[in-house]
């Protein structure tokens, strides 16, 4: 079985795995399919997890495309597979498909982070990327922080989502 890459409208990618399933049902087929990954990123503000999409409208699907599943698929109209510019459905590896997991997974644990004012955070993305922040305000509705970094003896307050830092272990 081979990951291929599907299209589906912004916030159906659970809707359409739902059809695919009950149309995988309907014609007896679901040994052609055996699992699909969306990604993901989850958080938890007071204590309600939500999930968002992490590739909005992408789903990666674990199957054998053979013509019987080619029909299914064609049945559904709310996923489509990705093509090349041949007309081939773009497929993609194991380990790719790991890796998005992985990194997932880490962006999850920074965002599971609770920071407050005075705490060293390290900036994990550019214009930024590997400069030491103090935090000065934090709006955890928005998952928001308010820094200051220090560039050529001045303090440049900047305004960073949660994902793009890290706190620093002493």
């Amino acid at each position: 079985m081979k990951w291929y890459i599907a299209k589906c409208p912004t916030g159906a990618e659970n809707n359409a795995i739902k059809a695919l399933q009950e149309l995988l049902t309907k014609m007896h087929a679901k040994e052609l399919f055996s699992e699909f990954f969306v990604p993901y990123h989850g958080t938890d503000k007071a204590k309600r997890t939500t999930k968002r999409a992490n590739m909005a409208n992408y789903i990666f699907l674990r199957m054998d495309l053979t013509p019987k599943m080619q029909d299914i698929l064609n049945r559904l109209e709310v996923m489509n597979l990705m093509l090349d510019e041949n007309l081939n459905p773009i497929t993609t590896s194991h380990e790719e498909i790991e890796l998005m997991r992985a990194k997932i997974e880490a962006s999850m644990e920074v965002q599971a982070q609770s920071f407050t004012a005075g705490q060293m955070v390290k900036v994990l993305e550019a214009p930024f990327e590997d400069f030491t922040a103090t935090i000065e305000k934090v709006d955890n509705e928005k998952e928001m922080a308010n820094v200051t970094i220090p560039i050529l003896g001045r303090q440049i307050s900047v305004e960073l989502p949660f994902k793009s830092i890290k706190r620093i272990t002493d």
